[in-house]
């Protein structure tokens, strides 16, 4: 059974995991409010050695993200959209009236 509990500190609900006491006690996971996320961006050459190293330290998660890939048929409609402003520029709105006609 899990109880959630805000967390003023970092402003979101942490999970509460309950211990094995005689009593009904609830403790909050401690390594989980303690935990940084940090993005870095390093050399192709070095991608395997860095993993290598920070794989075997405990508590670290490493999650691998693939490079963002634009399909060409997503490039192809922005192209479209692009020549079509340039072919019609009287269509295009400016920002203050964009947001005038969508109040309305």
């Amino acid at each position: 059974m899990k109880k959630k509990s805000s967390n003023k500190e970092y402003g979101k609900e942490q999970p509460v995991q309950k211990v094995k006491e005689p009593a009904t006690v609830y403790k909050i996971n401690k390594s989980e409010s303690l935990m940084k996320q940090v993005t870095i961006s390093i050399p192709n050459n070095l991608y395997t050695s860095f993993l290598e190293l920070f794989k075997h330290i405990p508590d670290v998660t490493i999650i691998q993200e693939e490079d963002s890939v634009v399909p060409e048929w997503h490039k192809n409609i922005v192209r479209k959209r692009l020549a079509d402003a340039k072919a019609h520029p009287e269509h295009l709105l400016t920002w203050d009236d964009m947001m005038k006609e969508l109040d309305n």
